[in-house]
């Protein structure tokens, strides 16, 4: 990627690999962000908040029903 500023300066660096990669790692916050922008228009807040509780805390889950109800829309 190459920036080109209006003072004729210019900055490159070389991305080899995506936002997102399993090399390039997005963090939690980035995560949840992206979900809520994308779903935006389709699911209430609370609806986002709820799915978003239930898959960050998978590993709390002791019966996958918890999970397939509380991601029901």
């Amino acid at each position: 990627m190459t920036l080109n500023t209006r003072d004729k300066k210019t900055y490159s660096k070389e991305i080899m690999y995506p936002r997102g990669h399993s090399k390039n790692k997005m963090t939690d916050d980035e995560v949840i962000k992206k979900f809520k922008d994308n779903t935006e228009s389709i699911l209430s807040p609370s609806e986002k908040d709820n799915i978003i509780d239930t898959i960050m805390n998978l590993d709390k889950c002791e019966n996958i029903s918890e999970i397939s109800n509380s991601l029901r829309i």
